[in-house]
C-alpha cells in the first residue's frame, strides 16, 4: 500500500500497468486492437492457503458491442496479481467459479438461438437482438483442470419458463444449496424493451442451467434502461446479496468526470434466490443518486467477511459493508479519477486485501477526430485494514463453488 490511506481509512495502493497501448480515435472500425472492460476472479491455488491465490483477467479488444464478434484476451497471474501471463486460449471471466474439486467453469456473456445467430462456435454474431421469444438459449462455456492454465470449450443451454428475446450471463457463480450452481443473468423478457435481472440454477457444473426466479425488473412508468448487469455474493448471514446497474449513458463526457443515470439498486433473498426483495437504493452515510450511479458494478465477499463493492462512470470507486451483510454501506473512497469506462472489477487476495482492476476508457470515451488515446488495463492493491467480520474464518478461501 505504497500510496497509503485514503481519507476514508482504506488503504489505496499504486496504479499498475497491467497491459496498455494506444488507439486512434480517427479509425475506430472495430478492427483496431482496444484494450477495456476488465473482468477478474481470483481463487485457490493447488497450495491453498500457502500460495497466493490466482487471478485471471479478461478483457475486450473490440469494440464495446453485442452485435461484433468477440474478441478477448486472458491473462493469469500465480503471484496474486503482480504479474500476469497472456493464456492461449480467450476465456471469458465474465462468469466464472471454482468447484468443489477445484476445477473451474467459465460461461460466456453471450447465449444464442438457432434463430439469432450464425455460428455458434464463432462465439455468437446476433442477426437481430432482441427479438425472437426463445424459452431456450445455448451456451459456450469452458472448463479448466490445472488452475486456469488451460481450458476446453464446451456447448449447453439455459433454459425459463417464460419466452425472452435475449439473455446474458453477468459476473459470478456461487454455490446454491444441495450442490447447485447460482448464476445472475439479465435480458429482456419477450416484447419487454427494459432489461431485468434474472437468477439461473445448475445441478450440472455449469453445463445446462434454467431460469428460476426474477431478481429485479423496471417499474412501469420508469425512464431507464432497466436493472440488469447483477452482481451477486453470500452475506455473512447467509443471504444472496446482488446489485444492479440501472441507467449509465455511453459519451466521452461521462468518462472524464460527468455524473449521469440512475445510481446502483440492491435487492437481497433469504431463501436462495427463491424469492426477492424488492430493489432499494444502497444505504450509507454520503449516499446518493451521483456517488452511486454506475455500470457494471462487482460485489465481492472477502476471505475476512467483508462485502466489498467496485464500480465507476464517472471514475471508479469502491463501497464496504464492513460487517458483511450489504445492510448499509460506508469507507466511499475514489481509487481511480481520469479516463475510465468503468467496468471494474475486484477480487480478494488476503482476508483484507484486494485487487482492483479497471481500464483507460472505452472506444466511446474517444471523440472521432480526436487523434491518439492510451487505453489499457490498471490494477490496484486496495487494503481494508481492520474492517474484520467477527466470527469469520481465518482461511483466505472462498465458497467450495463460488468465487464470489
Amino acid at each position: 500500500m505504497a500510496a497509503g490511506l485514503s481519507k476514508t481509512g482504506i488503504g489505496v495502493g499504486p496504479e499498475r500497468m497491467v497491459v496498455g497501448g494506444w488507439v486512434n480515435a480517427d479509425h475506430l472500425t472495430g478492427k483496431s486492437s482496444f484494450t477495456q472492460l476488465p473482468f477478474a476472479e481470483s481463487f485457490m491455488s493447488a497450495a491453498g492457503g500457502r500460495a497466493p491465490r490466482v487471478v485471471l483477467v479478461s478483457f475486450s479488444e473490440q469494440v464495446d458491442s453485442r452485435y461484433y464478434p468477440e474478441r478477448l484476451r486472458t491473462e493469469r497471474s500465480v503471484d496474486g496479481g503482480k504479474t500476469f501471463t497472456l493464456l492461449a486460449t480467450d476465456v471469458p471471466i465474465n462468469s466464472m467459479t471454482q468447484l468443489a474439486d477445484g476445477s473451474l467453469v467459465a460461461v460466456d456473456f453471450r447465449t444464442a438461438t438457432p434463430l439469432t445467430t450464425r455460428g455458434l462456435g464463432q462465439r455468437a454474431i446476433p442477426a437481430h437482438l432482441p427479438g425472437g421469444g426463445a424459452r431456450q438459449f445455448q451456451t459456450t462455456f469452458w472448463r479448466s483442470h490445472d488452475y486456469g492454465a488451460t481450458w476446453v470449450e464446451r456447448h449447453g443451454t439455459i433454459s425459463a419458463g417464460d419466452a425472452y428475446d435475449a439473455v446474458f450471463f453477468h459476473r459470478g457463480i456461487l454455490a446454491g444449496a444441495n450442490g447447485s450452481l447460482l448464476a445472475t443473468t439479465h435480458g429482456y423478457l419477450h416484447g419487454d424493451h427494459k432489461y431485468r435481472s434474472m437468477l439461473a440454477r445448475s445441478t450440472d457444473g455449469g453445463a445446462t442451467w434454467r431460469i428460476v426466479s426474477t431478481i429485479a425488473k423496471t417499474p412501469a412508468g420508469w425512464r431507464i434502461e432497466g436493472r440488469s448487469e447483477p452482481t451477486m455474493a453470500r452475506a455473512a448471514n447467509g443471504d444472496l446479496v446482488v446489485v444492479m446497474r440501472q441507467s449509465a449513458p455511453v459519451n466521452p463526457a461521462v468518462c472524464n468526470g460527468s455524473r449521469q443515470g440512475a445510481g446502483l439498486v440492491i435487492s437481497r433473498s433469504s431463501n436462495d434466490g427463491a424469492s426477492w426483495t424488492p430493489a432499494r437504493s444502497l444505504v450509507g452515510a454520503g449516499l446518493d443518486v451521483y456517488n452511486v450511479s454506475s455500470a457494471d458494478p462487482d460485489l465481492t465477499r472477502m476471505p475476512g467477511g467483508q462485502l466489498i463493492l467496485s464500480y465507476g462512470r464517472p471514475g471508479n470507486k469502491i463501497l464496504v459493508s464492513a460487517d458483511g451483510n450489504g445492510m448499509t454501506w460506508s469507507n466511499l473512497t475514489v481509487t481511480m479519477a481520469g479516463t475510465s469506462s468503468g467496468y471494474t472489477s475486484i477480487v480478494a487476495l488476503t482476508r483484507t486485501t484486494a485487487l482492483q482492476m479497471g481500464d483507460y476508457g472505452s472506444n466511446w470515451c474517444f471523440r472521432a477526430g480526436s487523434g491518439l488515446h492510451r487505453v489499457g488495463i490498471w490494477a490496484k492493491a486496495i487494503g481494508l485494514g481492520n474492517l474484520l467480520v467477527a466470527g469469520s474464518p481465518h482461511g483466505a478461501g472462498l465458497a467450495t463453488a463460488g468465487a464470489g
